[in-house]
């Protein structure tokens, strides 16, 4: 599995911590007068849509985690999931409101194709 280093991380990366899959969504590298530079960054579980802040020194490591990408289509909201449905084996699944995001469920229009990462 690749590996992701303090200076690689940036906007959008992915990392996997704990066994979890993240997104960065924000990050600042510092460079202190004295010691050593780090980086703050907010990090979006890509599981549970839940956000925390860590901080990363010189030298830490994380691994890239193997995610696959489907573009599907959106289909509805059925009250407690999403529901999409991929367009070559018109398989279905559903994602709760939680795993979508917020951010992103307000601006989905029915038949408009998403990327959904597995």
């Amino acid at each position: 599995m690749a590996t992701i280093g303090m200076g690689d991380i940036k906007k959008g990366a992915r990392l996997e911590i704990t066994g979890n899959p993240y997104r960065v969504t924000e990050f600042q590298h510092v460079k202190p007068g004295k010691g050593a530079a780090f980086v703050r960054m907010k990090i979006k579980n890509l599981q549970t849509g839940k956000v925390i802040e860590k901080t990363v020194h010189a030298g830490d490591k994380f691994e890239v985690p193997e995610l696959e990408q489907k573009t599907m289509q959106y289909l509805y909201d059925d009250g407690e999931f999403l529901q999409f449905m991929d367009t070559t084996t018109f398989e279905q699944i559903g994602l709760t409101h939680e795993q979508v995001g917020k951010d992103t469920f307000d601006y989905m229009i029915d038949g408009m194709e998403a990327d959904i990462l597995f």
